[in-house]
């Protein structure tokens, strides 16, 4: 199934896939990126479950690695509004 964009005059500007859940729409990296045929639905991996405080950590840990620290001190102190 095929989901469209339609711009003001409603001319389809941009098509994407509409995937089954779990998997999601993913650019294939290639084409033009309106168009649902340079999509694939893909799985997105394993998801969180309720109650899952471990894959919960590490999606927390690997944020903080990548960012040098905590994401949210990283952001607040890059903020231009800091006081």
């Amino acid at each position: 199934m095929i989901g469209t964009h339609l711009d003001a005059d409603k001319k389809a500007d941009r098509t994407r896939p509409i995937c089954p859940y779990p998997t999601e729409a993913k650019y294939k990296g290639g084409g033009d990126i309106n168009e649902a045929g340079n999509f694939s639905c893909t799985d997105p991996g394993k998801l969180p479950q309720r109650g899952d405080v471990g894959a919960l950590r590490d999606i927390d840990l690997e944020d903080r690695a990548r960012h040098g620290g905590c994401p949210t001190t990283a952001s607040r102190d890059a903020s231009p509004h800091r006081n």
